[in-house]
């Protein structure tokens, strides 16, 4: 939470940038001219080693096999070369400019800036202390480091842009609206034409108790639907069209909106109901520490947005040559990994940033990389481009609009996937792909798929569900009180049960979603990988309310059940080869898990950076796993999305 917070202040993005600049001090005595210039970037931190030399030569040994720190190396700049050069580009060229405008940061700056960070870092309530105990800890910095390596260029690049991120007053309370602000709830019906949607309209004007149920069996907008239109509770700020967002604050509860549209992207005509007004939902007490803490929040996305637009136009202004991205001139300038008006920035350098920041995560890819690629060779099990380019252009064409001639958009899927990934093509083909298909043959003989498997899917997609609220506690007692109130108040405030329900699910539940949808969730089916629940649910009517249900020992559900939702009119015959492929698909990832837990099993790790080691009799998992991995709980029936 903090390390987020902390990335969407501004502050990580410019980490250890200082350290790559100056250990360019470290390298060989060059006789180019350039060479002194580059000594003189930034201010007159003292020399440091070079952030490779302080790892073993032998980072870890897999099964006997070695790891060495240079293969370390060259796959951290692999991986995150490019994007480490970009932070060092960014850094020197904050410092130039900061030289060029006489701007001079001093160590009570960065003392009183670190102590304004604690105030509005969340939770809010960090002592000084905590605060760089955690920054440091996470960074592995030292106070000294994180002065120059981190406050000192925020504070810089601030006074750079001073007149761009002052966050108003007008602005603060936006934020504070949209998220925290009054509310309301809306039910919503979409309908493809405008006599529809004139038909129903008048259905549920003449009915408006019929609106949920209307919106289950009539709204082409699938997702509401299935919840009776009920929509996420609208706050001030958050919805697209401010005009409708307006009307939606100026209805009443029970309240129905005139037809509206054609609405885009889709040009569906909308029909409105406001369900209920919710007050904001955090205390007067806290409204102006939490309004500080915005405050921060609307000062770091105003920096993120001038920070860019500076390093815009000084990338203009600079003469840059990125060598690290060119092949052509990588052979050339082997050492080097770009220029900065004719000033060199030594690939030496962003290879110690790479390490430093990601040396433990890389380790711990490169030993599942080697632990897949000794059960390859143990069974003669080769993996080509071929393999690689045909899962891509499956993935692809399951999950992509297909092109006017009806192949998968490989461009598209691929422009996802690397933007998800946060990586060029040929490592997302390497440490992405090629594990997962190495690991799909070598697990394939596990994939089995039974009858009882189909037919319990069939049941889980396609039969009868139960549409519940639902409240979420952490312990036995809360969940008693809960339980109490929910069975007594309807009675007590003449008020309906589900009204009751759906105020507790407000005030006491812990599941985020839940809770603010008064304890909406979806519909409850057979077989969806929570048996208690599933038995609870199915055994209530329409307006009961379940026992307490205890799902573990720290987690106590309560129900109130809405509805019965009838089974599809669908046979298992015209949906069979469906379910079978989409179990297969699913049974795969399974599968592939299960491979790999053994691998792991029988394995011998050690891993220097970390000082664990890892034997078949201790059978330690590590930190990582392959990208193919799933949290998938093995014991329930995958649904589909047919």
């Amino acid at each position: 939470m903090l390390k987020l917070f902390l990335f969407s202040l501004g502050l990580l993005g410019f980490s250890f940038m200082t350290e790559a600049i100056y250990s360019q001090q470290n390298q060989p005595n060059h006789s180019d001219p350039v060479r002194q210039t580059v000594r003189n970037i930034g201010n007159n931190n003292p020399i440091k080693q070079p952030t490779k030399m302080l790892y073993p030569e032998i980072v870890a040994e897999v099964n006997g096999e070695k790891i060495t720190r240079d293969q370390l190396a060259q796959e951290s700049l692999r991986n995150h070369g490019e994007e480490v050069l970009t932070r060092i580009l960014h850094r020197a060229l904050v410092i130039a400019e900061s030289k060029r405008q006489n701007i001079n940061i001093t160590r009570e700056d960065a003392d009183r800036e670190i102590d304004r960070l604690v105030k509005v870092t969340p939770p809010g309530n960090l002592t000084r202390e905590q605060y760089l105990e955690i920054v440091l800890k996470d960074n592995k910095m030292t106070y000294q480091d994180y002065c120059d390596e981190v406050i000192w260029p925020r504070l810089a690049l601030q006074a750079l842009v001073v007149d761009k991120i002052q966050a108003s007053p007008e602005e603060i309370e936006k934020m504070y609206l949209s998220k925290y602000g009054p509310s309301v709830g809306m039910q919503m019906i979409a309908c493809e034409t405008k006599e529809k949607a004139d038909e129903i309209h008048a259905k549920v004007v003449a009915d408006p108790d019929s609106f949920g149920n209307v919106a289950r069996d009539e709204s082409i907008d699938t997702i509401t639907a299935s919840n009776k239109g009920r929509m996420q509770p609208v706050f001030h700020y958050s919805f697209p069209d401010k005009e409708i967002e307006d009307r939606f604050f100026a209805m009443k509860p029970g309240d129905i909106s005139e037809v509206i549209g054609p609405y885009p992207p889709n040009n569906y005509y909308l029909i409105f109901k406001c369900e209920n007004q919710y007050d904001p939902t955090i205390p007067e007490n806290q409204v102006d520490k939490i309004k500080e803490l915005l405050k921060a929040q609307v000062s770091a996305l105003k920096l993120q947005t001038a920070a860019d637009e500076l390093f815009k136009k000084l990338l203009a202004e600079a003469k840059v040559v990125n060598i690290i991205s060119d092949p052509e001139l990588r052979k050339q300038y082997p050492n080097v990994a770009a220029t900065v008006n004719e000033q060199p920035i030594w690939l030496e350098s962003v290879m110690d940033m790479c390490l430093k920041l990601y040396a433990e995560l890389d380790l711990d890819t490169m030993i599942s990389m080697k632990l897949i690629e000794q059960e390859c060779k143990k069974v003669q099990l080769s993996i080509t481009d071929k393999d690689i380019d045909t899962d891509i252009w499956i993935r692809a064409a399951e999950t992509s609009v297909p092109l006017p001639d009806g192949s998968p958009n490989i461009q598209e899927y691929m422009k996802s996937q690397l933007a998800e990934y946060g990586l060029n093509e040929k490592v997302y083909r390497t440490n992405i792909v090629w594990p997962k298909v190495a690991l799909q043959k070598l697990s394939a003989g596990l994939v089995k798929i039974t009858d009882e498997d189909i037919q319990k899917s069939f049941e889980a997609n396609f039969g009868e569900q139960v549409q519940c609220l639902g409240i979420v506690v952490k312990n036995e007692r809360t969940a008693r009180e809960v339980w109490t109130k929910a069975r007594t108040l309807p009675q007590t405030e003449n008020r309906s049960a589900e009204e009751v329900f759906g105020d507790l699910a407000a005030q006491y539940s812990l599941e985020p979603g839940s809770k603010q949808m008064r304890g909406r969730i979806g519909p409850i089916c057979k077989n969806g990988g929570s048996p208690i629940i599933e038995e609870e649910a199915f055994s209530l009517k329409p307006g009961d309310l379940s026992s307490v249900v205890q799902v573990d020992p720290e987690t106590f559900v309560i129900l109130y059940c809405q509805e019965i939702v009838p089974p599809k009119e669908v046979t298992l015959d015209e949906v069979k080869e469906s379910i079978k492929s989409d179990l297969q698909r699913k049974k795969e990832v399974l599968a592939i898990n299960d491979y790999y837990t053994e691998v792991i099993k029988k394995a011998t790790i050690i891993n220097y950076l970390t000082n664990q080691t890892k034997t078949p009799e201790t059978r330690t998992v590590p930190t990582n796993v392959p990208a193919a991995n799933s949290t998938m709980n093995p014991n329930a029936v995958p649904r589909t999305n047919l």
